[in-house]
């Protein structure tokens, strides 16, 4: 199924702003891609997951546990979470 050009989540932010996109497509968004064995937003649910588990900011050791997040992704998404 393709999903119209206006409904990716990087066009709905820039049109309608963050509070119009889930969890699931900032994440994706932050995430920018994903990996040769899953895709941005399968990703992005992993990640959201992990957040969901823990009542403390996770940090940069915790977010490279998670298959697919290697050092740079781990540190923006640890960053981005912190100051929030």
């Amino acid at each position: 199924m393709q999903v119209p050009f206006d409904e990716h989540p990087r066009e709905k932010l820039l049109t309608r702003g963050p509070g119009a996109l889930s969890d699931l497509e900032l994440m994706a968004i932050l995430l920018g891609s994903g990996t040769s064995s899953s895709d941005v937003f399968a990703l992005a649910d992993r990640m959201l997951t992990a957040f969901n588990l823990k009542d403390t900011h996770l940090d940069v050791n915790e977010l490279l546990k998670i298959e697919g997040v290697g050092p740079a992704r781990a540190a923006a998404v640890a960053y981005s979470n912190k100051n929030t």
